[in-house]
């Protein structure tokens, strides 16, 4: 009676050790992964976008990276509120481009996001949307330093649409050029 109370008591102890194993690996395989840039919502997005204009930042430098889709270096020269200069991993695109790489542009296209998040939860029947909003704004000047749009699901169409930007430098200058901080 002892040897089978024994044997229940390890076979337990063995499955709770197991299934502890078990999470402790899942854990440390997905955590790399796991994204802890903010879910957006439209309340960020509105405060961002105050604190950018009440900062009425006119000139500045800002540099970022991209990731999924396209990728590459964004370097955008703003001066009285214009872009002045502006390159994709060292070339001049188009100038009719170059909007979406201010600020405001980058605040316009999240928006349009979100206009978008919000249109296909509603058309869908579960009410959710096949992609998820991530977005983190500087807490001083209200520009957006990193952007994800993440497509869910599994299929290589999905894993296509998965994008993102980083701000890697945004220096305030003068309208010289001559940083201001």
């Amino acid at each position: 009676m002892a040897r089978r109370r024994l044997s229940t008591w390890a076979l337990v102890t063995g499955a709770l050790l197991g299934v502890a194993v078990t999470l402790t690996a899942m854990a440390i395989w997905f955590w790399p992964d796991r994204d802890p840039t903010p879910v957006l919502t439209p309340e960020a997005l509105t405060a961002a976008t105050r604190r950018w204009a009440a900062n009425g930042v006119a000139n500045y430098d800002l540099e970022l990276e991209l990731w999924g889709q396209r990728e590459g270096t964004i370097r955008t020269k703003v001066r009285n509120g214009v872009i002045v200069e502006h390159t994709n991993s060292g070339r001049t695109p188009p100038q009719r481009s170059w909007h979406a790489w201010s600020v405001e542009g980058m605040l316009e296209t999240i928006e349009r996001e979100l206009d978008i998040l919000a249109e296909d939860a509603a058309a869908s029947r579960s009410a959710t949307s096949p992609s998820a909003l991530r977005a983190e704004f500087d807490p001083q000047y209200g520009y957006p330093r990193k952007f994800r749009r993440l497509a869910l699901g599994a299929s290589e169409r999905a894993s296509n649409r998965d994008i993102g930007w980083q701000v890697t430098r945004f220096e305030p200058v003068d309208r010289h050029g001559k940083a201001t901080e």
